[in-house]
């Protein structure tokens, strides 16, 4: 028999904890309104507008990121289940870095963009 720990039998976080995790859900969705749509512009314009396609602004960029956000959401809710918030005491933490984590994934995304750019503009 398996024993099941109900969420209201876990203690509270700590106030810094609950802090962290905001902080962390703050700065992905920081780089969600901010880096992701400049990285997402950036690479449209060096490499889809020389395709004959017209450029996009910052919004057009959230609107493509929201989308296939959203098309990731449906295809994975489909296989499991959302995870709820981890009730551990490195909660926080773990969802900081989470989110420097995906920032670095942007700006890696974004430094291999501007490189396969330069490649194609030549010397």
């Amino acid at each position: 028999m398996t024993s099941d720990v109900e969420e209201s039998a876990l203690p509270p976080l700590p106030k810094l904890q609950k802090a962290l995790a905001v902080a962390g859900w703050g700065l992905e969705n920081l780089g969600m309104v901010l880096l992701y749509p400049t990285v997402l512009r950036w690479m449209w314009t060096w490499f889809i507008v020389p395709l004959g396609a017209p450029a996009i602004g910052h919004w057009h960029a959230i609107g493509i990121i929201l989308l296939t956000a959203w098309l990731q959401f449906l295809s994975l809710a489909q296989v499991q289940q959302v995870p709820s918030l981890p009730r551990s005491p490195f909660a926080g933490s773990q969802m900081v870095g989470k989110a420097i984590g995906k920032l670095a994934v942007a700006a890696t995304i974004l430094a291999g963009g501007y490189a396969a750019h330069s490649m194609m503009m030549g010397p």
